[in-house]
């Protein structure tokens, strides 16, 4: 398609809005995390006949933090189908923050939680076929194949940084083995959920991810179908509704796209037959959704028309 924005629009964007990282800071509640220069700002636009237009520090990775829950999703829904899935994780959104143990307290059945937030996401996780090692491969191998590249690792500094403070996720995944709602392990579905969202992409490869998912999950540049369509549209509208957390209201308002975001900083925002578009900075508002990337996909949405809604 033609470039609906060039090089030098998207570079005066990322200046304009780059300073309102001092509204926020580093999710600091995760050590590393914290350790971030909420200076460095990427944007990435991957159009759906492969061209890219970058601006920025597109290739600086982080890690995807919550983004590789839509991975996880993408492997079993793959699998499963939503009809199964749908058992065992809830499809709507809810006003509780992404890692509220608040219904988990309530008991009132297995299929409690959104998918994409933290215990729905856990119990994704649970349903990854194979070992633990087998189930971390095939999460990098799906990101490798979505993003068009080899090489994408995890960090293992921010890993063990979670594992050693996420005591919310430690009790959200305890009480949901008490449910009977995830399968296997516990601790080893903990294990595989912290390198999980330590795996590092950077702006270029998610936005070529969110193109893909745009596509009904057909690759841009050669045509070959990566996953089912039906999952792409599953995942889209499941992003719609929470992929924002509680903050998914008031972005399908102002922004309109179905997005996913990580507290590292990362926003992920497909638009739908046309592009995927990825933007990153560090200093994060307190729900967890990046000030810079909100303030850019914004002026984006606007100036191109871009809301589904």
């Amino acid at each position: 398609m033609d470039q609906p924005i060039s090089k030098a629009e998207l570079e005066a964007i990322l200046e304009k809005y780059r300073a309102f990282y001092t509204d926020g800071r580093p999710a600091s509640y995760i050590p590393a995390l914290g350790l971030a220069d909420p200076s460095i700002t990427g944007i990435s636009i991957c159009l759906n006949d492969g061209d890219e237009i970058h601006a920025g520090s597109f290739c600086f990775n982080f890690t995807i933090q919550s983004i590789s829950k839509v991975l996880a999703l993408i492997c079993v829904l793959s699998d499963y189908g939503m009809d199964y899935v749908s058992q065992k994780v809830g499809l709507e959104p809810t006003r509780e923050a992404f890692n509220s143990l608040l219904l988990l307290e309530l008991d009132n059945g297995p299929a409690l939680f959104n998918p994409l937030s933290n215990p729905g996401a856990m119990v994704v996780t649970s349903l990854l076929r194979g070992s633990s090692e087998d189930k971390l491969q095939q999460l990098l191998n799906l990101a490798e194949k979505l993003a068009g590249r080899s090489g994408v690792i995890w960090d293992e500094e921010v890993y063990r940084s979670e594992k050693l403070t996420g005591y919310r996720n430690k009790a959200a995944v305890n009480l949901l083995k008490e449910q009977g709602t995830i399968e296997g392990d516990p601790e080893e579905v903990l294990d595989l959920y912290f390198r999980q969202c330590s795996i590092k992409l950077n702006c270029k490869d998610l936005a070529r991810i969110a193109c893909v998912i745009g596509l009904d999950g057909v690759d841009p540049k050669t045509g070959e179908r990566l996953f089912p369509r039906e999952a792409a549209r599953n995942i889209r509208t499941i992003m719609a509704t929470y992929g924002m957390y509680n903050q998914s209201g008031s972005f399908a308002l102002k922004i309109g796209l179905p997005s996913k975001s990580g507290v590292a900083g990362g926003i992920m925002s497909v638009v739908p037959k046309k592009m995927g578009i990825a933007v990153y900075n560090a200093s994060v508002n307190k729900i967890g959704n990046s000030l810079v990337g909100l303030k850019i996909l914004e002026h984006l949405s606007r100036e191109l028309d871009l809301s589904i809604y």
